[in-house]
C-alpha cells in the first residue's frame, strides 16, 4: 500500500499550514528542493530507508507548499484579495454582475443562490471580480399572478442588481462550527444580501455552459418532479428522495436530520458510494443486455458516473468514489490488480493534491475514513474470521470443494460442515433422500445468509468505530445502536434510491400510476424505521467535544490495530498520545489554548450569538447556570419568521460540550421571545437539566417547544418575580423584577431582571426591559448598583435610560448583538450614553464571546478574538446610602 504513507504525508504537510501565517514561500521551496536532492543522493549511496524518509519529508513540504499557493497565491482580482486590500466595499449597498452557478434553495422567507461574482462598480467604473459569493433573495407575499423579477433564478443566468457585501464570519466562541473557512474551501468569499428581487436584472442563459446546463437541467428536472410527488402531504418522504438521490438538503427537515443521525444511519441521506455503486450496477447491466464489449462498456459506465457527479455537485464523497473508479479502470487497462486500500488512498492523494483544504471538510473526512475502514478492518474481519467459518457449509456434500485452511475460525466451519453433513444423511436414511438434500439446501441458504447479514454488520461495526472520535468531535453524537440500525437501513435506503430513480424516470408514463406510490410507501418506512430505532433505550447519546490531539491520537490507536503483528508496537505512541490529550483536559495549554477558570471562581460567559442573548454562568461551586439560549428569525419587510437554524443546538450547546459540560442545573428565560428563549428546548434535549426559571409564559413561537421539551424530559418549570432569593456557591442571587406577571406590560416589560453579587463584585442581567420596566426598577428601591451590566434589549435606544445608568454605575457594559442586524443594534445614542458614565462597551459581534471571572476581590476580562482584555483587583463597595431613613432624620 505505498500510496497510504504518501497519502498520510502530504495531509501532514496540508495540516501544518493551518498554524503558518508568517514565512518565506521562496524559502520553502528551496528546502523542498534541498530535500528531494538529499533523497536522490541517499538513493545513490544505497541507503534506501533515508531516501524514503527523505522522499516522504518532500512530499509533506508540497503539501505545505500547494496549501500556502492555494490560501495566499490568489489573483489580484480575487474576492479575497480585493477584501484584504481593502477594495471591495463592504456592509454598504453596491451595484455588482455575477452567473448563477446552481439553482436557488429556499430557507424560510428567502432563497440562496451561489453565483460567480464577475464585477462590482466602484467610482463610477466596474471592476472585474472572480470568486464566488451567496446570494440571499427575499421573496415577499405578492398577489397571485404578479410576477418578480429575478425570483426564479436558473443555472447560466446573468445577473446584475445591487446587494449589501459581508464576509462571511464565524461565531466567536470557543468550540464554534469553522463555517467561515467551509464557505472558504468552496470559494465562497462573500455574501451578498439583495433587498428585494426587483432591484435584479437577469439576463436568462447568458453564461451557460454545455455540459454544465446539461447537468443543471437534469437536476432541476429531478427537483420539480419530486416537488409534485411531494405536494398531497408527502413534502418530508420527498424531501427524504431529494436528499437521497440528487444531494438536494435544502427542503430537509432539522428533526428529519436528527433522527438519522441518531441512529448512526445519516450516510444514507448523503451521496456518496452506495449511490454511484448503484449506478455503475444498472449501467452495467444495461451494457451487457445491450452486448456493448467490455472495455467499451467500462467507458461508458465511467462516462455516466462523471455525469452524475455533475448534476448532484462534485461533492467528498462522489469525488472520492469517482477516483476510485477511475483508478481501478487503469489498473485493469494495465493488468495490474490493485489493493483497495491503496486504491482509497490513492484517490485521497489525487484529491488532496488538486484541492489541498479538502482535508479539512467534514465530508471528505468521513468518506475516506469509513473506506478505510471497511478495507482495513472490516474485510480482514470477513476474511479471516467469517468466511472461514461460514464457507464450509456453503459447500456442503460437495467432496470436490474441501476446506483445509488452518486457524480456530476454519475448524469450526469444517465441523459445521460435517455436523450439518451427519444430521442431513440421518435424515434421509429415517424419511428419505429428498428430504436430506431439502435440509443440507436450507444450511448452504442459511450459511449464505449469515455471511450476507454478518458482513453487513462487520462492516458497519467497523465503520461506526472508526468514524466514532470524528462523530463526537463534528457532531458530539454517539451511536451506538448504528451497527445494528444498518442492517435495516441500508436496504430500506437501496430500495428507496431505486423506487426514487425509477419514479422520477416515469414522470407523465404509465407506470407512474404505481411506480410513485411505491416510491413514497418505500420512504416512509424507512423513516418509521430510523424513528423506531432512535426511540430504543440507550441507541444514542450526546458527548462532550474531544481535543483535535484526542481524535486524531484515538483514530490512529484505532488503525494501528489493523497492522501486522510485527508493527503492533506502533500502537504504543498513539495510546500515549491518546492518554496525554484526554489528560489534557478541555482547557489544556496544549491541545486548548482557551483559558479555563480555576474552581473558585465565578465566571460569566456572554456568548456570540447574533441577534439574540445567552449567558452561561458557572458558580465557585462548579454549578451551571444558562440564562437564555438565543433564537433565530428571519426578518422581511412583511413579516418576522422563524428561522429552522438553531442557535441552542449550534452555538450554546457546542460551547457547553466544548467546555466538558453534561448538567445545567438551571436555566432562566427571561422573556418569552424567540431571540432569547428559542434555543431552551435544544439544552433541555441535549442536556441534563434540573429545573428551568422564567418570567412568564406567554404563547410565544419558542414557548410550546420549549414547554414540550421540559414535559418530555420531565423538568419543573417554574415562575419567578421580584423577591426570590437564594445563595449558590456563595453567590447571591436576586430577582429584581418584574414585581408580579402583568398582561397590561409588554413580553420585554416584563422580562426578569437578575442582579448577582460575590465578594465586591455584583453584576446586573436586565433581559429586554424598556422604558416602562426601568422605572419600575428605579421606583422599587433596589440597590441597582453593578459593575458589570448586560445591556438591555440588545443596546436599543429604547432601553438604557441616563437615570437607570446614573443609578447603576457601571464600569463595563456587555452588549449582546449581531453584527448587521435589521434594527441597528446597538444604538450610537446608549454607546455614548455608557461612554460619557465612564463604561467600557464591550459588544459580542466585535469581541466574539465575553468572559469575565472573579473571586470576589479580583477580575479577569477577555474575549474569545482578542484574547485578556484587563485584570486588576475590584474596588471596596460603598454601602449604600438609605434614602428613607435620611427623610426621617
Amino acid at each position: 500500500m505505498p500510496f497510504l504513507p504518501i497519502a498520510a504525508c502530504l495531509a501532514l504537510g496540508i495540516a501544518a499550514s493551518v498554524r503558518l501565517e508568517h514565512y518565506s514561500f521562496p524559502g520553502i521551496a528551496a528546502g523542498s528542493t534541498a530535500v528531494i536532492f538529499a533523497a536522490g543522493a541517499a538513493l545513490g549511496l544505497n541507503r534506501p530507508r533515508t531516501a524514503l524518509a527523505l522522499g516522504l519529508a518532500a512530499v509533506s513540504l508540497g503539501g505545505l507548499l500547494m496549501t500556502l499557493a492555494q490560501r495566499d497565491g490568489l489573483p489580484q482580482h480575487h474576492i479575497s484579495s480585493l477584501i484584504a486590500a481593502a477594495k471591495l466595499p463592504l456592509e454598504a449597498p453596491v451595484e455588482f454582475e455575477a452567473c448563477v452557478l446552481e439553482e436557488p434553495s429556499p430557507r424560510a422567507a428567502a432563497s440562496i443562490t451561489l453565483a460567480e461574482l464577475r464585477a462590482f462598480r466602484q467610482d463610477g467604473r466596474w471592476v472585474p471580480s472572480c470568486g464566488r459569493t451567496l446570494i440571499r433573495l427575499p421573496l415577499p407575499d405578492l398577489p397571485p399572478g404578479d410576477p418578480v423579477p429575478g425570483a426564479e433564478l436558473r443555472y447560466g443566468d446573468r445577473i446584475r442588481g445591487w446587494a449589501i457585501l459581508s464576509v462571511p464570519r464565524n461565531f466567536g466562541n470557543p468550540g464554534a462550527a469553522d463555517t467561515a473557512g467551509a464557505l472558504a474551501r468552496k470559494d465562497i468569499g462573500v455574501i451578498a444580501r439583495v433587498k428585494s428581487p426587483r432591484l435584479l436584472e437577469v439576463l436568462p442563459g447568458d453564461c451557460r455552459r454545455p455540459w454544465q446546463a446539461i447537468a443543471a437541467g437534469a437536476r432541476e428536472t429531478i427537483k420539480r418532479r419530486l416537488q409534485e410527488i411531494g405536494r398531497d402531504s408527502h413534502a418530508r418522504e420527498a424531501a427524504v428522495l431529494a436528499a437521497i438521490m440528487i444531494g438536494d438538503y435544502s427542503r430537509l427537515e432539522p428533526a428529519t436530520r436528527e433522527i438519522f443521525q441518531n441512529a448512526g444511519t445519516y450516510h444514507v441521506l448523503v451521496v456518496s458510494g452506495l449511490h454511484v455503486g448503484w449506478i455503475a450496477w444498472l449501467l452495467t447491466l444495461a451494457t451487457r443486455l445491450l452486448f456493448v464489449p467490455q472495455r467499451a462498456g467500462r467507458i461508458l459506465v465511467a462516462a455516466g458516473i462523471l455525469f452524475y457527479a455533475l448534476v448532484v455537485g462534485f461533492q467528498a464523497s462522489v469525488s472520492r468514489c469517482l477516483w476510485m473508479f477511475g483508478l481501478c479502470l487503469l489498473g485493469q487497462a494495465l493488468f495490474r490488480s490493485a489493493s483497495p486500500a491503496n486504491v482509497a488512498a490513492a484517490a485521497a492523494f489525487f484529491l488532496m493534491a488538486f484541492r489541498p483544504y479538502w482535508l479539512f471538510d467534514t465530508g471528505f473526512q468521513l468518506s475516506f475514513v469509513s473506506v478505510m475502514a471497511i478495507v482495513l478492518l472490516a474485510l480482514p474481519w470477513i476474511d479471516t474470521g467469517l468466511r472461514p467459518l461460514t464457507e464450509p457449509l456453503r459447500r456442503a456434500n460437495d467432496p470436490e470443494r474441501l476446506h483445509l485452511d488452518p486457524g480456530p475460525w476454519s475448524a469450526r466451519g469444517r465441523a459445521l460442515r460435517t455436523r450439518a453433513e451427519l444430521l442431513a444423511e440421518a435424515i434421509a436414511d429415517r424419511i428419505h433422500p429428498l428430504a436430506g438434500r431439502s435440509v443440507l439446501w436450507a444450511f448452504r441458504i442459511l450459511s449464505w445468509v449469515f455471511f450476507a447479514a454478518g458482513g453487513m454488520f462487520l462492516i458497519s461495526l467497523a465503520i461506526q468505530f472508526a468514524l466514532s472520535p470524528l462523530m463526537a468531535f463534528h457532531f458530539n453524537r454517539l451511536s451506538w445502536i448504528g451497527p445494528f440500525a444498518n442492517l435495516a437501513v441500508m436496504p430500506l435506503a437501496s430500495a428507496t434510491l431505486a423506487a426514487g430513480l425509477l419514479a422520477t424516470a416515469a414522470g407523465g408514463l404509465p407506470p407512474e400510476t404505481w411506480l410513485t406510490p411505491a416510491a413514497l410507501r418505500v420512504t416512509s418506512a424507512l423513516l418509521e424505521t430510523t424513528a423506531w430505532i432512535t426511540r430504543l433505550p440507550g441507541a444514542w447519546q450526546r458527548c462532550a467535544t474531544p481535543t483535535a490531539g484526542a481524535t486524531v491520537a484515538a483514530m490512529a490507536v484505532i488503525f494501528c490495530l489493523s497492522l501486522p503483528h510485527r508493527r503492533r508496537w506502533l500502537t504504543i505512541p498513539a495510546a500515549l498520545g491518546l492518554t496525554l490529550a484526554f489528560a489534557s483536559g478541555p482547557g489544556g495549554a496544549i491541545l486548548r489554548p482557551e483559558y479555563r477558570a480555576p474552581e473558585g471562581l465565578l465566571r460569566l460567559s456572554f456568548l456570540d450569538i447574533g441577534q439574540g442573548e445567552s449567558l452561561v454562568i458557572r458558580f465557585p461551586d462548579g454549578r451551571i447556570w444558562v440564562q437564555d439560549a438565543g433564537g433565530f428569525s428571519v426578518v422581511t419587510e412583511n413579516r418576522v419568521e422563524e428561522s429552522h437554524w438553531d442557535p441552542g443546538e449550534m452555538v450554546v450547546s457546542r460551547y457547553l460540550w466544548w467546555q466538558g459540560v453534561r448538567f445545567i442545573d438551571r436555566i432562566l428565560i427571561s422573556h418569552p421571545h424567540q431571540d432569547h428563549a428559542g434555543g431552551g428546548a435544544a439544552l433541555l434535549r441535549n442536556f441534563g437539566v434540573q429545573s428551568v426559571l422564567m418570567s412568564e409564559v406567554r404563547r410565544e413561537d419558542a414557548m410550546p417547544r420549549l414547554l414540550a421539551a421540559a414535559r418530555s424530559a420531565g423538568v419543573p418549570v417554574r415562575l419567578s418575580a421580584a423577591g426570590r432569593e437564594e445563595h449558590v456557591g456563595g453567590v447571591r442571587v436576586r430577582v429584581l423584577h418584574p414585581p408580579e406577571i402583568s398582561p397590561r406590560r409588554s413580553l420585554n416589560d416584563n422580562s426578569m431582571v437578575v442582579r448577582l453579587d460575590y465578594g465586591r463584585f455584583s453584576v446586573l442581567l436586565t433581559g429586554d426591559i424598556e422604558t416602562r420596566a426601568e422605572l419600575e426598577l428605579l421606583a422599587g428601591g433596589h440597590d441597582l448598583r453593578s459593575l458589570l451590566l448586560k445591556v438591555a434589549h440588545h443596546g436599543s435606544r429604547s432601553s438604557s435610560r441616563e437615570a437607570l445608568l446614573d443609578k447603576i454605575g457601571p464600569r463595563w457594559a456587555v452588549i449582546s448583538a449581531g453584527r448587521g442586524n435589521p434594527f441597528g443594534n446597538p444604538s450610537k445614542e446608549v454607546v455614548f450614553r455608557l461612554l460619557r458614565r465612564g463604561a467600557r462597551p464591550l459588544i459580542t459581534f466585535d469581541h466574539g464571546a465575553i468572559f469575565f471571572e472573579t473571586d470576589g476581590a479580583g477580575y479577569r476580562l477577555s474575549s474569545h478574538r482578542a484574547g485578556k482584555l484587563e485584570s486588576g483587583t475590584l474596588p471596596v463597595r460603598q454601602p449604600a446610602l438609605n434614602i428613607n431613613a435620611i427623610g426621617e432624620q
